[in-house]
């Protein structure tokens, strides 16, 4: 007794011919990433404190994203919705905003 695939896999035509539909394969443009507004909970950044700012602008600074990232849950404890906005802005590579956010300018 053979078992074969379930017979979801099959239609009437026997099985698939490929793994795209009658429109071929996706476009070939490459895919931007959708930007999210950044919470205005970034507005409350002069909370934290400012030794932790200063070591946030060195990590920016050399583009040590590990250390920042490592920061950024540090912030978690002061103010939750803050570390969020920062955490996004920098998975969405805003360098230039979040440097100068953690120099005080809160405008976009």
């Amino acid at each position: 007794d053979e078992k074969g695939p379930p017979s979801s896999v099959y239609d009437e035509k026997g099985p698939p011919s490929s793994v795209y539909d009658e429109k071929g394969p996706p476009s070939s443009e490459p895919v931007r990433p959708v930007k999210i507004p950044v919470t205005p909970a970034a507005e409350n950044i002069h909370l934290l404190p400012a030794e932790m700012l200063e070591r946030m602008q060195t990590a920016l600074r050399k583009l040590d994203t590990d250390a920042l990232s490592a920061m950024i849950d540090e912030c978690e404890a002061y103010d939750g919705n803050t570390a969020a906005s920062l955490r996004e802005m920098m998975n969405n590579y805003e360098f230039d905003r979040l440097d100068r956010l953690l120099m005080g300018d809160t405008s976009k």
